[in-house]
Protein backbone atom coordinates (compact mmCIF):
# COMPACT_ATOMS: atom_id res chain seq x y z
CA UNK A 1 0.00 0.00 0.00
CA UNK A 2 1.33 3.14 -0.57
CA UNK A 3 -0.27 6.64 0.91
CA UNK A 4 0.84 10.13 -1.38
CA UNK A 5 1.33 12.26 1.24
CA UNK A 6 2.94 15.14 2.71
CA UNK A 7 5.16 12.72 3.84
CA UNK A 8 4.91 9.44 1.49
CA UNK A 9 3.45 6.11 3.53
CA UNK A 10 4.41 2.80 2.07
CA UNK A 11 4.13 -0.77 3.38
CA UNK A 12 4.48 -4.05 1.81
CA UNK A 13 3.24 -7.47 3.10
CA UNK A 14 3.79 -10.96 1.45
CA UNK A 15 0.90 -13.23 2.52
CA UNK A 16 0.60 -17.09 1.77
CA UNK A 17 -2.78 -17.10 -0.68
CA UNK A 18 -4.30 -18.86 2.34
CA UNK A 19 -3.87 -16.43 4.59
CA UNK A 20 -5.54 -14.16 2.12
CA UNK A 21 -8.47 -16.46 0.99
CA UNK A 22 -9.14 -14.51 -1.96
CA UNK A 23 -11.75 -17.17 -2.09
CA UNK A 24 -14.15 -14.93 0.28
CA UNK A 25 -13.52 -11.68 -1.22
CA UNK A 26 -17.62 -11.02 -3.07
CA UNK A 27 -16.74 -8.29 -5.09
CA UNK A 28 -19.79 -8.04 -5.95
CA UNK A 29 -21.30 -7.14 -2.45
CA UNK A 30 -18.80 -4.16 -2.11
CA UNK A 31 -18.98 -2.50 -5.47
CA UNK A 32 -20.96 -0.22 -7.48
CA UNK A 33 -21.01 0.45 -11.33
CA UNK A 34 -19.04 -2.61 -12.79
CA UNK A 35 -17.37 -2.25 -16.13
CA UNK A 36 -15.04 -4.21 -18.54
CA UNK A 37 -11.69 -2.72 -18.88
CA UNK A 38 -9.37 -4.00 -21.67
CA UNK A 39 -6.91 -6.72 -20.77
CA UNK A 40 -4.03 -8.86 -21.14
CA UNK A 41 -4.77 -12.05 -23.04
CA UNK A 42 -6.33 -15.25 -21.01
CA UNK A 43 -7.61 -12.60 -18.61
CA UNK A 44 -10.91 -10.57 -18.20
CA UNK A 45 -10.88 -7.47 -15.93
CA UNK A 46 -13.09 -5.23 -14.67
CA UNK A 47 -13.40 -1.58 -13.07
CA UNK A 48 -15.90 -0.50 -10.12
CA UNK A 49 -16.64 2.27 -7.80
CA UNK A 50 -16.29 0.75 -4.38
CA UNK A 51 -19.30 1.12 -1.03
CA UNK A 52 -16.52 1.90 1.17
CA UNK A 53 -18.61 0.64 4.25
CA UNK A 54 -19.30 -2.50 2.71
CA UNK A 55 -15.60 -3.15 1.62
CA UNK A 56 -14.60 -2.26 5.00
CA UNK A 57 -16.86 -4.98 6.31
CA UNK A 58 -15.80 -7.44 3.96
CA UNK A 59 -12.07 -7.02 3.93
CA UNK A 60 -11.54 -6.53 7.63
CA UNK A 61 -10.59 -9.83 8.65
CA UNK A 62 -8.59 -10.33 5.64
CA UNK A 63 -6.55 -7.50 5.63
CA UNK A 64 -3.04 -7.05 7.79
CA UNK A 65 -2.81 -3.32 10.02
CA UNK A 66 -2.89 -0.66 7.87
CA UNK A 67 -0.98 2.50 7.75
CA UNK A 68 -4.08 4.82 8.02
CA UNK A 69 -7.23 4.57 9.41
CA UNK A 70 -9.38 2.99 7.30
CA UNK A 71 -12.71 5.11 8.28
CA UNK A 72 -10.40 7.65 6.95
CA UNK A 73 -11.41 6.62 3.40
CA UNK A 74 -13.22 8.97 1.18
CA UNK A 75 -13.60 7.65 -2.14
CA UNK A 76 -11.99 4.77 -3.74
CA UNK A 77 -12.21 2.34 -7.25
CA UNK A 78 -11.04 -1.29 -7.71
CA UNK A 79 -9.35 -3.43 -10.78
CA UNK A 80 -9.43 -7.02 -10.73
CA UNK A 81 -8.29 -8.91 -13.58
CA UNK A 82 -9.49 -12.51 -13.54
CA UNK A 83 -7.63 -15.91 -15.65
CA UNK A 84 -9.58 -18.29 -17.63
CA UNK A 85 -9.94 -20.69 -14.68
CA UNK A 86 -11.57 -18.20 -12.46
CA UNK A 87 -8.73 -17.07 -10.23
CA UNK A 88 -7.97 -13.97 -9.50
CA UNK A 89 -4.59 -12.54 -10.69
CA UNK A 90 -4.30 -8.95 -9.52
CA UNK A 91 -6.24 -6.39 -7.50
CA UNK A 92 -5.36 -3.05 -7.68
CA UNK A 93 -7.56 -0.37 -5.60
CA UNK A 94 -6.63 3.49 -5.90
CA UNK A 95 -8.69 5.75 -3.58
CA UNK A 96 -8.58 8.66 -1.74
CA UNK A 97 -8.19 9.60 2.24
CA UNK A 98 -9.35 12.77 4.28
CA UNK A 99 -7.04 13.98 6.08
CA UNK A 100 -8.60 16.19 8.36
CA UNK A 101 -8.21 19.77 9.18
CA UNK A 102 -9.36 21.60 5.58
CA UNK A 103 -6.46 19.65 3.58
CA UNK A 104 -6.94 18.21 0.70
CA UNK A 105 -7.62 14.59 -0.08
CA UNK A 106 -4.58 12.28 -0.10
CA UNK A 107 -4.38 9.83 -2.38
CA UNK A 108 -3.48 5.93 -2.36
CA UNK A 109 -2.88 3.00 -4.05
CA UNK A 110 -2.92 -1.09 -3.24
CA UNK A 111 -1.78 -3.44 -5.52
CA UNK A 112 -2.49 -6.99 -4.74
CA UNK A 113 -0.72 -9.67 -7.46
CA UNK A 114 -1.51 -13.00 -7.04
CA UNK A 115 1.12 -15.74 -8.20
CA UNK A 116 0.47 -18.23 -10.18
CA UNK A 117 0.38 -21.82 -8.01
Amino acid sequence: MAVHALIPVERSAELPADELRLSKLDLTRWTKHPRRLACARGLECARADVDIQAALRGLDPLLPSLPVDPDSVRSARVDVAVSEDDRTRWLRLRGELDPGRLLPGVPFDVDLEVERP
